[in-house]
């Protein structure tokens, strides 16, 4: 996927979205990051293919097993989450502008990407706008939204995402 950014003189923040748009930095992994300020899908009720498709399994030790979320791709990106440090750890260099707009305000709650549907376990954060080192200073923190319809008929199963930039 091919990332530009306009250069066109501007005087107000620059609007993103994970819409086809050749001037947006959009990743839609398919997966979620790691981290509770996330939303969590219940793994052990999403069907078989949403486990084996947006999961995996994770051996604890006990026959049993369980099912929970491949955060390896977009944690390899932005790093995954220490839940007692209360940080990432090392990543590629990127950060989820979801997560940005949480760390300036702790209350705010990151809303999933796409809808419910049944038998998935519950709606899922997998579309996310990310900002690299060179760009994060640009990121208008407070500015990420997704935007829930109403209620159906949804226009799609993936729901808008913007923030904004200055630059």
């Amino acid at each position: 996927m091919e990332t530009r950014i306009s250069r066109r003189a501007r005087t107000t923040p620059r609007t993103i979205s994970n819409t086809n748009n050749p001037d947006t930095p959009p990743a839609h992994t398919n997966h979620p990051a790691s981290g509770e300020q996330f939303p969590q899908r219940d793994w052990q009720a999403a069907n078989h293919h949403i486990r084996t498709h947006k999961g995996k399994w994770v051996d604890d030790g006990t026959p049993e097993g369980h099912w929970g979320p491949d955060t390896d791709a977009l944690d390899h990106l932005i790093g995954p989450w220490d839940p007692t440090s209360g940080r990432r750890r090392e990543g590629s260099g990127y950060h989820a502008l979801a997560e940005l707009a949480w760390l300036a305000n702790p209350e705010f709650v990151i809303q999933p990407s796409v809808i419910d549907k049944p038998g998935e376990g519950g709606p899922d954060l997998i579309d996310y706008l990310l900002a690299n080192y060179a760009m994060r200073p640009h990121v208008i923190d407070n500015s990420y939204r997704v935007y829930v319809p109403d209620g159906p008929p949804f226009p799609s199963d993936h729901h808008l995402v913007t923030a904004e930039i200055d630059i």
